[in-house]
């Protein structure tokens, strides 16, 4: 397994290849990392070259770059799709290709989540939800049953969002934040109950 990323969140995606009894070839990044607490070996910038014939997940936190990267590599080498080993997964479920489900982890029956995702530790995905690619549901976050959540969206930690809510895409849900009505497209939430707020526009 190589690494795309190698700062904070791949941490966790590592613990959870490990669980798995996995192993990891090396991590792709800019630059070599001076602090390497797994001792994995550099591989230098992602490529083509790199990621052929190889099995690869993007350890990334943020949706835009996960998303871009997947898409640029996708019919490269082999995109995988991580489970840590205490993560439950219930009946009838379809989760896409690269995305990673963290330590306790919880996605409910008949629940679809897209490609590219982030099901953080101890984050709940209930019965009947739709999670779009390229989300991020951040540690003990949870979506009651039946929510639908769109393509690029992030809820924060510990955020509740109330059964058969609608979170539109490219939606900021902040940490502890409790949604009671639907999000429209673009918009950040606070608050319980959550409320809109104006969101600083930042170009990556």
């Amino acid at each position: 397994m190589i690494l795309i990323g190698y700062s904070g969140h791949a941490l966790v995606a590592i613990e959870a290849i490990y669980s798995c009894s996995g192993s990891i070839t090396g991590y792709c990044e800019i630059v070599k990392k001076k602090e390497n607490p797994f001792d994995l070996k550099y591989l230098g910038f992602d490529s083509v070259d790199v990621l052929t014939n190889n099995q690869w997940i993007v350890a990334i936190g943020d949706n835009k770059i996960r998303s871009r990267i997947i898409e640029k590599y996708k019919s490269v080498g082999a995109l995988q799709t991580i489970s840590h080993s205490s993560s439950i997964i219930g009946s009838f479920v379809e989760i896409g290709i690269g995305t990673l489900l963290c330590a306790g982890s919880i996605v409910n029956s008949l629940a679809v989540v897209g490609k590219g995702c982030i099901i953080n530790t101890a984050a709940v995905v209930e019965h009947g939800c739709q999670v779009g690619d390229f989300v991020h549901v951040a540690p003990g976050a949870v979506l009651a049953g039946n929510v639908k959540v769109g393509k690029h969206s992030f809820i924060g930690a510990n955020a509740v969002v109330r059964q058969g809510v609608e979170i539109g895409n490219d939606v900021i849900v902040g940490a502890g934040a409790v949604v009671l009505s639907d999000v429209p497209d673009g918009k950040t939430v606070v608050g319980n109950p959550a409320k809109i707020i104006k969101r600083k526009q930042i170009n990556i």
